[in-house]
């Protein structure tokens, strides 16, 4: 088994049996608060060698005149996990762009990787921006076994991260665009601010907005109430908290 960065996980807290299942819907919602979390994307950018566990110099090869790293299959990694597809990390004039094209990794027949799509990470200063247009499992969004036979789960977001030099434990960040499984994706538009001195259970201030149906608002209050449960509303009707069980 292959372990991953740390994610953050939403279950319900307090559910009251009166708020409709259907749209209120803890697994759905925690999916996709998971897969916009900014650490993880940074990290897969940024060292892919250590978000993917691709240990060594196995299925590695590095190209002089472009500066650019290529994993490439079919092959086995050390760990004896098997790559297929391709995976590529260069350098642009101002950042890096991560590209993956069918890349999988799977171990005793069971896949825990697929990427498809790249994710570009550009710094001007103490600004850090993402274009994020990838679909998989695993290293994005939820486990592979968690999606049906021929299901992907895509992200296609743009990130505005400030200040870089003190991400991920104190930082602001903006978020817009789509995330989501193969047929329910979904619109979203969040911004919040991370101060893990002043709460590490949560975000202090912000919301995320999910445009499912009915549309889905979660509020962050960790300056005031850090208790890692960010309130939520369906349509605008307040339900039962949200709440995290490893910190925001």
């Amino acid at each position: 088994m292959r372990h991953w960065l740390p994610i953050v996980l939403l279950v319900g807290c307090g559910i009251d049996e009166e708020v409709p299942t259907t749209e209120r819907d803890v697994a759905e919602v925690g999916d996709l608060v998971e897969a916009i979390q900014p650490a993880r994307v940074v990290a897969l950018a940024l060292h892919p060698e250590l978000a993917l566990q691709l240990d060594g110099d196995a299925c590695r090869e590095y190209t002089l005149d472009t500066d650019t790293l290529i994993w490439s299959g079919p092959c086995a990694l050390q760990d004896g996990a098997q790559l297929e597809g391709n995976l590529s990390l260069r350098p642009t004039d101002d950042g890096l762009l991560l590209s993956a094209d069918g890349l999988s990794i799977s171990q005793g027949g069971r896949i825990e990787v697929m990427l498809s799509g790249a994710i570009e990470l550009t710094r001007w200063d103490d600004l850090v921006q993402l274009d994020v247009s990838i679909q998989g499992c695993g290293a994005v969004g939820p486990s592979c076994d968690k999606l049906d036979d021929g299901d992907s789960f895509g992200l296609d977001l743009d990130y505005s991260l400030y200040p870089a030099d003190t991400f991920p434990s104190l930082y602001t960040a903006t978020v817009s665009g789509a995330v989501g499984r193969t047929e329910t994706i979904v619109g979203v538009e969040g911004t919040w601010q991370v101060d893990q001195e002043q709460c590490a259970e949560e975000a202090i201030d912000g919301t995320i907005a999910f445009g499912t149906f009915p549309r889905q608002t979660l509020e962050l209050d960790g300056a005031s109430a850090c208790d890692g449960c960010a309130g939520w509303r369906v349509e605008g009707v307040e339900v039962p908290a949200l709440c995290e069980v490893e910190g925001f």
